[in-house]
């Protein structure tokens, strides 16, 4: 069952890939998702990014939301992501909140980047692309299915899916 109604491409569903260090969205704004259009982006190594989830995949979604909002005391939002392997979606960001990544199948290999200690986190709103700082400490983790990451507001991210047979290093 669904709670908001289909998906809509641009809206909720993004295809996505990271090129010369830029996102690309993979189809034209108006096409249609039932056309193939998802499944051949996704053979050309897109990611496909579905926003809301919660609002677009039924009660499953929004049940198990609703747990962690109480324990946390804020509210959440379940965004998912579809990454071919060897791909990566985006590139090195940040993102304006806090970031909970449960991986529910395959691996991906996420490298990170804080802040230093005098550096201020980035203003809510501002500009989101940014590379690894260099000079700052990175760190790389392989989650797979079943791994949860918390990554806090402001840490520099970005990830790739590992093909099946990579023997979990990134």
């Amino acid at each position: 069952a669904s709670l908001g109604g289909p998906p809509r491409h641009g809206d909720d569903v993004l295809l996505v890939k990271a090129a010369d260090g830029r996102p690309a969205l993979g189809a034209a704004e108006g096409a249609k998702l039932g056309d193939g259009t998802i499944a051949k982006a996704f053979s050309e190594g897109y990611t496909v990014a579905l926003r809301s989830a919660h609002w677009r995949c039924g009660e499953a979604v929004a049940a198990l939301l609703a747990p962690l909002q109480r324990a946390l005391g804020a509210s959440a939002t379940a965004n998912l992501y579809v990454t071919p392997p060897g791909a990566r979606g985006l590139p090195a960001h940040y993102d304006d909140h806090c970031v909970l990544a449960l991986q529910i199948m395959g691996r991906k290999a996420w490298r990170l980047s804080g802040p230093r200690p005098a550096e201020p986190l980035p203003p809510l709103g501002a500009a989101r692309d940014r590379p690894i700082p260099r000079g700052n400490a990175s760190r790389e983790i392989v989650l797979g299915a079943g791994d949860v990451l918390y990554v806090p507001r402001g840490v520099v991210h970005e990830c790739a899916a590992l093909d099946d047979d990579d023997g979990g290093e990134p």
